[in-house]
């Protein structure tokens, strides 16, 4: 286990990646080289000495956070530390810490089941739905150009799937912070008696890091009023609590989206009594602090994503969305580098479950292991009925 020391200086951010931090040995705020003057701290320009060291043990703050996924971000400031150590100049933290390492866990070579004969009608007896948020245009702030082509794709072709779209794509002026929350009610509500269904929820446009992680902006998004006209991603977090759906897939194309996700993947190989388990995932098209790309008229992301489900569809009768995560990871990769745009792994998607355990609908005090996972199904697997029927949009009214 290695031993890293980080410096960052105030206003700026510490961000580390899930699996980043073991232990925090120790952290300083302060300054190394303060100017010390007749009655405090002050500019040499004032007669202050140089050499003088205000640096102040933070080390149980720190600790406060790091996360359960073994990531941490937050923003280096007097608010965040929790009091000022030098008045009136520039100040930076010292974190020494250990690297996160893996505990061993030693697998037999068969204890990865094979999956197979899965009937989809079976195992998503009460269907599949699916929820589109998509804004590219805003009251205060810059317009994006893909994030309404990315739902329309996404929808597209999870209509092939079988996915129902609840009510109409939510787009533009259409989606305030009052219009997604009643939009979500509705969702939440129809999905209320479909425990053994699927469902995905899409949302793709600005977004802003916080203090506390990131917030997705609507669209009367406004500086001045962050919290009535933005979400924080830990609110669609707790959404999932909220959705009956057996598998649920939260698939988020914005700016800092990575802090939605709190948990990592399953470390267990895949067993097929997970196969009608509660599965609540989510895939980032970036990392914490990552800014998602636009390239043409579709986000890299997003369409990325249909490409590899599609081109894995072709090939098998099913996929699990865990399989996904590399692939995906590497053609996004490869695009980005045709862009010219330098490697970072801060753009690449974040794949995670929203929660690792859960309360059992059946009785509020049983907590259940999130270890299943949404599976997606060749065309020709899917029942007669969901391909003849024509349409593809539930309308509430």
């Amino acid at each position: 286990m290695s031993i890293k020391t980080i410096e960052v200086w105030e206003g700026e951010w510490v961000d580390l990646p899930d699996k980043s931090i073991g232990e925090i040995i120790n952290a300083e705020y302060g300054q190394t080289n303060a100017w010390l003057g007749l009655g405090g701290i002050f500019n040499p320009l004032a007669g202050g000495e140089l050499g003088v060291n205000r640096m102040v043990d933070v080390t149980d703050k720190v600790r406060e956070f790091v996360r359960e996924n073994r990531s941490i971000n937050f923003q280096v400031n007097n608010s965040n530390i929790g009091f000022d150590p030098c008045g009136g100049i520039l100040k930076k933290i010292v974190i020494k810490y250990k690297e996160f390492v893996e505990p061993e866990v030693i697998y037999e070579e068969d204890d990865e089941d094979i999956l197979e004969n899965v009937n989809s009608n079976e195992l998503y007896h009460n269907g599949g739905y699916a929820a589109y948020i998509a804004i590219d245009e805003y009251q205060n702030t810059n317009n994006l150009k893909c994030c309404v082509n990315d739902a329309k794709l996404l929808e597209n072709f999870l209509s092939k799937q079988g996915y129902l779209t609840l009510g109409e794509i939510l787009t533009n002026n259409n989606a305030t912070k009052k219009n997604i929350e009643g939009f979500l009610d509705k969702v939440s509500q129809f999905l209320k008696d479909k425990k053994e269904s699927s469902f995905v929820l899409y949302i793709a446009g600005h977004g802003k890091k916080t203090d506390t992680g990131g917030n997705f902006l609507c669209h009367d998004y406004s500086p001045k009023n962050m919290i009535s006209t933005s979400i924080d991603y830990e609110v669609f977090n707790d959404l999932s609590k909220s959705f009956s759906s057996k598998h649920q897939l939260f698939i988020v194309d914005a700016c800092f989206s990575g802090t939605l996700i709190k948990n990592s993947l399953r470390n267990a190989p895949w067993n097929n009594k997970f196969l009608h388990k509660k599965g609540l995932h989510a895939i980032t098209s970036v990392e914490n602090s990552g800014k998602a790309i636009e390239n043409g008229e579709n986000g890299i992301f997003t369409k990325s994503f249909v490409e590899i489900l599609t081109e894995q569809l072709n090939k098998k009768d099913f996929i699990r969305i865990t399989e996904l995560e590399e692939l995906l990871k590497e053609k996004i990769n490869e695009k980005i580098k045709d862009l010219n745009i330098k490697p970072n792994t801060h753009r690449l998607p974040k794949f995670g479950r929203l929660l690792d355990k859960v309360n059992s609908l059946d009785d509020i005090h049983e907590k259940i292991d999130v270890n299943g996972e949404i599976i997606f199904f060749k065309n020709e697997l899917l029942p007669d009925n969901i391909l003849t029927r024509g349409t593809f949009r539930y309308n509430w009214d």
